[in-house]
């Protein structure tokens, strides 16, 4: 299972490598068979782009051509009606590509991009290893009826490590188009203000590409709500007693008038999200005498399936709803990518946590009513 290695096809790859940069391609798949159509495609604006085909012989192939820039790459070929893909770095240079078809492990190397990719892949895959390790541990534990609650320690651990080792090639690999790749699949697993800082490095080579304005742009506006920051006021619909939104609310209304509050941007299509409820329920429970609050946010677009998803979940805390309108959106505001998005707010407006999961919020929420 590849927990943690993952190459964003969506990233958009283009860096000026010079024109007319030759390179080479040495395929070897053994295990494909004779006559196997391999496919090089490149990606450009979110599209796969095909550039280039060869056949398999003796499960090796060949490929040559000229490039004008490097790119994100893949070879593709079918084999028992399955697609297999190998991923790689498109630029000058002689590049060795080798695919075991059992596993899909790849090994890819010769040029600069291609080298550090392959460090990187190598140090992903122990913990992968790792992580499969804890998960079989887990299962074990939990058909014998037994709590393993604490293998979850286990595997946040693997999750900084994994950081680690981004943060890490991220920087060793400022100065080419790996460096960069990475930061585009992986910033969501740093604060706004490092990716910001690394958007620093990267802007003699890549600021004038679209996906650098595009991130620039969206970590400004992340790093406005990020920790320690003030709260961003907004008004939307809210949901009454007789499930009709004929008023509006501020997020301001529930400011002060609670010690704490937290806001909860969802979905009801939202998988993550309902299974977020029960937890959230929880600390609504426990904590709502203390002075705590939930503001949730829908980014529904189906008024009907919101408020359905509202009564099947039994949801007493106040819901609102975005109007999804780029100037006025709360989700716009708050630099809202992805959902369940979460933000802790005490009583002075001041941010205090963001994207909280599971049993975090009870743990924020434990230690805030101590102070």
């Amino acid at each position: 299972m590849k927990k943690f290695l993952a190459i964003v096809l969506s990233a958009v790859a283009m860096t000026a490598c010079g024109s007319g940069n030759s390179y080479k391609i040495k395929g070897n798949f053994p295990g494909v068979d004779n006559g196997t159509v391999v496919v090089l495609n490149v990606i450009e604006q979110n599209d796969l782009v095909k550039l280039d085909s060869a056949v398999v012989s003796n499960g090796k192939f060949n490929m040559n051509g000229t490039v004008d820039t490097c790119y994100l790459a893949l070879i593709t070929f079918e084999l028992d009606e399955q697609i297999h893909a190998c991923t790689f770095f498109l630029e000058d240079g002689s590049i060795s590509l080798e695919y075991d078809i059992v596993d899909g492990i790849q090994t890819i190397g010769g040029t600069v991009n291609n080298d550090a990719f392959q460090t990187f892949y190598k140090d992903i895959e122990v913990l992968n290893d790792k992580a499969n390790e804890i998960e079989d541990k887990m299962r074990m534990t939990a058909a014998a009826g037994e709590d393993y609650s604490s293998f979850a320690d286990e595997m946040s651990i693997l999750q900084d490590n994994y950081r680690d080792i981004v943060l890490k090639s991220i920087v060793q690999n400022s100065g080419n188009m790996f460096g960069f790749q990475q930061l585009l699949d992986s910033y969501t697993i740093f604060e706004p203000g490092e990716v910001l800082g690394f958007l620093d490095m990267f802007e003699p080579l890549f600021g004038a590409t679209e996906n650098f304005g595009q991130l620039k742009n969206m970590m400004q506006v992340q790093a406005m709500t990020a920790v320690g920051q003030p709260f961003i006021d907004f008004e939307l619909p809210i949901l009454n007693k007789r499930f009709e939104t004929s008023q509006n609310a501020k997020l301001s209304d529930y400011i002060g008038s609670n010690k704490v509050i937290l806001l909860d941007f969802w979905a009801s299509w939202c998988t993550p999200c309902r299974n977020e409820i029960p937890n959230m329920k929880a600390a609504y429970e426990r904590f709502k005498s203390k002075g705590f609050e939930i503001v949730s946010v829908s980014v529904d677009e189906d008024r009907d399936e919101w408020i359905k998803a509202i009564k099947d979940d039994n949801l007493t805390w106040p819901q609102l709803l975005d109007n999804n309108i780029r100037e006025t959106s709360a989700s716009y505001r708050y630099s809202v990518t992805a959902i369940p998005s979460t933000f802790l707010i005490d009583s002075d407006g001041t941010i205090i946590g963001r994207n909280l999961r599971g049993g975090e919020v009870e743990a924020a929420l434990e230690d805030f009513f101590k102070k």
